[in-house]
């Protein structure tokens, strides 16, 4: 559903050379997260004893060059994924395939999921995730669960703070507005999540319990028009 196994995808990236190629920067994906950390100026840190950047550092050769790499899908969102009858989750849309590490991509999509499904629906998602990929990919998840998590939001925060700036300079305040206040409240999380997991050791439910928003419908509209 959401990869090939590596055999498989080593052979079906090259059918994908200009994807594969935009995508590099996941097979030295220590530089493309510290490039992708956002300016956290206006935001107050919250936990003692850890900065950010060097954190990131130290952690993010989990994403080195050996792999589990797959075949993974590039544009996983809830508009792209079907659950049928509450017991089966498919996804469409194959037009983004890229070669590289897919634990971000399935993180990404379960914040989304967060704002949009229960978590029995995110239950199920990755029960369907675990049998459609290696057993790596799956052991990779399981043992770097908080550290992919603090990534991903990362990123997302990036992309929200990019264009709260954007929208605000087209005179767009109020649009802009969300995007920032959805930043804080992830950026929130990012710190309960440090401060709850300090070994770096957590489960998915406990992780996303400690995300709490402060209006729910505008953080799903948000995520929606963030990506």
């Amino acid at each position: 559903m959401h990869s090939i196994s590596s055999e498989k995808s080593e052979y079906l990236s090259d059918l994908f050379p200009r994807r594969k190629k935009s995508h590099s920067a996941y097979e030295c994906y220590g530089s493309y997260v510290i490039r992708q950390l956002p300016c956290l100026d206006e935001f107050e840190w919250k936990v003692p004893g850890v900065h950010l950047e060097n954190w990131v550092r130290e952690r993010a050769s989990i994403f080195n060059t050996t792999g589990p790499f797959n075949l993974v899908h590039g544009d996983m969102n809830g508009g792209n994924i079907i659950i049928e009858d509450s017991e089966k989750a498919f996804l469409i849309d194959f037009d983004n395939m890229y070669y590289g590490h897919c634990a971000p991509e399935l993180v990404r999509c379960l914040i989304a999921n967060y704002c949009q499904e229960s978590l029995s629906k995110q239950q199920l998602f990755l029960d369907t995730y675990r049998q459609n990929v290696s057993k790596e990919s799956w052991q990779f998840w399981q043992e770097n669960m908080v550290t992919i998590v603090i990534f991903s939001i990362l990123k997302i925060m990036s992309v929200c703070l990019k264009k709260s700036k954007k929208l605000e300079k087209k005179g767009l305040t109020q649009k802009g507005h969300i995007k920032f206040a959805y930043s804080q409240d992830l950026w929130i999380w990012l710190q309960n999540i440090m401060i709850a997991f300090p070994d770096g050791r957590g489960d998915w439910p406990s992780i996303i319990e400690l995300f709490t928003l402060k209006n729910k419908e505008q953080a799903r509209h948000d995520y929606r028009f963030s990506l």
